[in-house]
């Protein structure tokens, strides 16, 4: 059976999924296999369903755009949203945030395409060539883009996604004290309200982000 038809036939089965995505491994520039998968085949081993707010605590990029099966339902309804997102999340991020707005991800554990890695103009090769530059620039987007998914979403995945800025937060100010300061700076009524929400030692960290980045950035090495 072919990948659309398999991936068409698992959201028929399952109604409350709004994409489908499956393994997809990695090769180099020649085409030799390289180890790294996405997702990591450590972490989903087995056909399965994930929901928004399981997918939304992981930081790292889990699944590769080719691997990407929505619901054209879900595609027409929000086309505004994507294109809201797209200030500060990838072409590729925000179709899958307006996946899953509307329902839950169905993984398939099956490899059925591949991403060359260090093709020119791509992700991997600019985030080689620019390093902590691109990383700095992409902690800065996926908290404001975070942000704004909350706040495009009526806020259903709050919890999930403050505790992720929070997080962001932390790792910016390692490698960048005056970036951290001017996002808290910026968003400063957003983080203020969950002052209240947070634990003892997340809510000394905030202020500690806030007034002195560079005590964080010590602790943090």
């Amino acid at each position: 059976m072919k990948k659309l038809q398999k991936q068409f036939d698992a959201l028929n089965q399952r109604e409350d999924c709004s994409i489908c995505v499956h393994e997809v491994r990695t090769i180099d520039t020649e085409g030799n296999r390289k180890e790294e998968t996405f997702p990591p085949q450590n972490l989903l081993k087995s056909n399965q369903i994930m929901s928004t707010n399981e997918f939304l605590k992981y930081d790292r990029y889990l699944f590769q755009t080719s691997s990407y099966f929505l619901r054209k339902s879900v595609f027409l309804k929000n086309k505004d949203l994507a294109y809201k997102l797209s200030s500060f999340l990838n072409g590729d991020e925000c179709w899958l945030r307006v996946a899953i707005s509307e329902g839950s991800i169905y993984y398939i554990s099956e490899c059925m395409s591949e991403y060359r890695l260090g093709v020119e103009g791509s992700w991997s090769t600019k985030y080689q060539e620019e390093g902590n530059k691109a990383y700095i620039n992409l902690l800065k987007n996926t908290i404001k883009g975070d942000i704004l998914f909350d706040q495009l979403t009526n806020q259903r995945f709050h919890n999930v996604l403050i505790e992720k800025c929070f997080r962001n937060l932390s790792v910016l100010t390692y490698h960048n004290q005056k970036e951290a300061q001017s996002i808290l700076k910026e968003n400063y009524s957003v983080f203020k309200k969950e002052m209240g929400q947070l634990t003892i030692k997340n809510r000394i960290k905030y202020y500690l982000l806030l007034a002195s980045p560079k005590i964080v950035s010590l602790f943090m090495k």
